[in-house]
């Protein structure tokens, strides 16, 4: 009787064996390097960032310049060291009042008229010029009326007085100022003041005539 074969012992006859592969040893570091792919330097040249500088460019001959003929500027008169020796430029003249005795006032600044006139805390101001007149029935005020050149003209105001005066001026009706009130005149200006005062106001005085000097023929 012919033994019976295990099952294990089956297996193993079944098994085909095969031979055994062989082992390839592990790279080395010489072996990595030669595997890695070399990268060979290309023959165009890289751009740069920075382009260099264009080759300067010879400069154009500048043609010669003609001769400019400069125009004759006259003579300036030459200034004294001292401006304060140069002259005073001419004021022009001033208005003038003349009273009823005849007398004549400049109105070079503001003129203050009455019985017993006094400057005021607030004038236009200037040194005022002062006054007095005569009056019997004290019909003028102490500070009465007020009279003031302003730019080329003349202001008459009244200084509060109690009766006012009365202005006459040409081409106009009759106009009491009284209570404050101004007002412009103009040369040839007539003022009554109250106890035979008058005021008239004039234009500025004349230049004097240039003397003749015709020859006898």
């Amino acid at each position: 009787m012919t033994p019976v074969a295990s099952d294990s012992a089956r297996d193993l006859d079944d098994t085909v064996a095969r031979p055994p592969r062989s082992r390839v040893p592990a790279a080395g570091p010489g072996e990595d390097l030669e595997k890695t792919i070399p990268v060979r330097p290309t023959e165009r040249p890289l751009p740069t960032l920075v382009e260099p500088p264009a080759p300067a460019r010879a400069a154009a001959p500048v043609p010669a310049l003609e001769r400019l003929e400069l125009a004759e500027v006259p003579d300036v008169p030459e200034l004294p060291d001292n401006v304060w020796s140069l002259p005073m430029p001419e004021r022009p003249r001033p208005f003038r009042l003349r009273l009823a005795d005849g007398t004549l006032v400049p109105l070079d600044q503001p003129v203050y008229l009455g019985r017993k006139p006094s400057v005021p805390r607030i004038h236009p101001g200037g040194t005022p010029l002062l006054v007095k007149l005569d009056s019997p029935q004290r019909e003028l005020s102490s500070t009465h009326l007020e009279l003031s050149p302003v730019g080329g003209t003349i202001v008459a105001s009244d200084a509060r007085s109690t009766n006012g005066s009365v202005l006459r001026i040409p081409g106009a009706e009759p106009r009491t100022l009284i209570g404050g009130e101004s007002a412009v005149v103009t040369p040839g200006t007539v003022i009554e003041l109250g106890d035979g005062n008058l005021v008239e106001v004039l234009a500025p005085e004349p230049d004097a005539a240039p003397a003749s000097t015709g020859a006898n023929a």
